[in-house]
């Protein structure tokens, strides 16, 4: 119960302080990336940033998401990541100027099964967070309102 009740405190603390900017490029991403079934299925949340690495002179050079998500998530990113529509991200990065940086989008899929039981606890949930390909952040970093889904599985 603390854990969610951290989460929810977390998820509203990062949406007061985050950056406010036009959420085009998370609606792209929600719209293109399906949670694996499996993931789903287990009730297995993830909680996990995506990073965008801007060059120096302002082109998007990278996209990458952090160690904290599931592996299965991780594939299921590498299959669409090509597919996303980072132009979206051109007016913030014009807007702001942001050059050799990073902009970071948390993510979060948060899954409920109705087992007529409590959620599990969540364990280690920002373990690897600020990690990506086993490196921490490195550059300044922009964040972005995070992208949340909360799944829910009706009893079978």
């Amino acid at each position: 119960m603390r854990v969610l009740i951290f989460l929810s405190l977390l998820f509203v603390f990062g949406i007061t302080y985050a950056q406010k900017d036009n959420s085009a490029f998370q609606k792209n991403f929600s719209a293109k990336f399906k949670y694996p079934r499996t993931l789903w299925d287990q009730g297995v949340p993830t909680f996990s940033n995506l990073k965008i690495e801007i060059s120096k002179n302002g082109s998007i050079k990278n996209i990458e998401i952090s160690d904290s998500a599931p592996v299965l998530f991780r594939e299921k990113f590498d299959e669409i990541k090509s597919k996303l529509n980072t132009d979206l991200l051109k007016p913030v990065v014009i807007t702001h100027r942001l050059k050799d940086c990073n902009i970071i989008i948390p993510i979060f899929y948060t899954c409920q099964i109705d087992s007529g039981n409590p959620p599990e606890r969540v364990k280690q949930v920002f373990s690897n967070y600020y990690l990506f390909n086993g490196k921490p952040l490195d550059k300044l970093s922009y964040n972005l309102e995070p992208i949340a889904i909360f799944l829910y599985k009706p009893r079978e």
